[in-house]
């Protein structure tokens, strides 16, 4: 029985290790940009694992060309590692790791490997998230630079993510985001950025992200304008989340409205959850408002 339980406890610790890796792949190879641009909406950023801190001494001192090569040789393992017929998932999350925690030494040779579109696509996106992993000043250009309009959709929905996910560049950034919310041609880009800035704490993101939910014509944009709304439990965000549950064109778009007015449990939405629950919307809404009904306690 107690090898039973070690074997049971030492697979759990396997999966938990190599899913990041798998799954930054995965979304590389079998989604569609917008899919794998919107994975994750809505729920609170894991912070991420491994930070390395950029510590005291010189902030312009440049990295040892030795740590630079044994980056690059790490790299060039991680790439065998992606290329090979049977993927060791354990073996690229360790090599992964190695990698970040040499810190800004990591930052140019990842950077290149990003910003180069020869390279298979898993490969740009593992380097981002590994750059969303480097907690100094010096990853923060080489995330920014990943944003370039020429790099496809899917690598700049990425870095926006990477952006905010970054410790170092959350402080520095907030401007890009809303930049990126408000402007950008890529719908998946705005999608990222929308989630981005309904964790700003700005002021401004109130109106921007109602004002996308009722006019972007990306429905992946106005479902994450839904979920940020969601999040700021603001009464007039409320009210558009009602107003776009019922009245927005996508049923996906409506159900996240549903799904975000849930939120507000203080809110007195028995009656509204219920209407749409009895009502002739798709089975998706009416199924997202009875989950509503279930979450609001019997003296609400």
């Amino acid at each position: 029985m107690l090898k039973l339980r070690i074997a049971i406890v030492s697979a759990a610790l396997l999966v938990a290790c190599v899913s990041g890796a798998y799954w930054t792949v995965f979304a590389a190879e079998k989604l569609a940009p917008e899919d794998s641009a919107f994975a994750g909406f809505g729920r609170p950023m894991a912070p991420p694992p491994s930070p390395v801190a950029s510590g005291p001494g010189p902030a312009a001192a440049l990295p040892a060309a030795s740590d630079v090569r044994s980056v690059n040789a790490l790299l060039a393992r991680v790439r065998a590692a992606l290329d090979g017929p049977d993927r060791d998932w354990r073996a690229l999350c360790s090599l992964s790791d190695d990698a970040v925690r040499f810190g800004p030494a990591a930052v140019d040779p990842l950077s290149s490997l990003a910003d180069n579109e020869a390279e298979p696509l898993g490969l740009r996106l593992l380097a981002i998230d590994m750059l969303a992993r480097i907690d100094d000043a010096s990853a923060v250009p080489a995330l920014i630079g990943c944003l370039d309009r020429r790099f496809r959709e899917d690598v700049r929905a990425a870095a926006v993510r990477a952006l905010g996910a970054n410790p170092a560049a959350r402080s520095r950034t907030s401007w890009l985001f809303f930049d990126l919310f408000t402007s950008d041609e890529h719908s998946s880009v705005r999608a990222c950025a929308a989630d981005m800035v309904g964790r700003s704490g700005d002021e401004r993101a109130m109106p921007l992200l109602r004002n996308a939910l009722r006019t972007d014509a990306s429905p992946t944009v106005r479902l994450a304008a839904a979920a940020s709304l969601g999040n700021l439990l603001d009464p007039d965000a409320l009210d558009t989340l009602c107003e776009s549950a019922q009245g927005d064109l996508d049923p996906t778009v409506r159900t996240a409205c549903v799904e975000a007015a849930g939120n507000y449990l203080d809110a007195g939405l028995r009656d509204f959850f219920a209407a749409i629950e009895k009502g002739t919307d798709t089975e998706l809404v009416r199924s997202a408002a009875r989950r509503q009904l279930w979450r609001i306690p019997a003296d609400r």
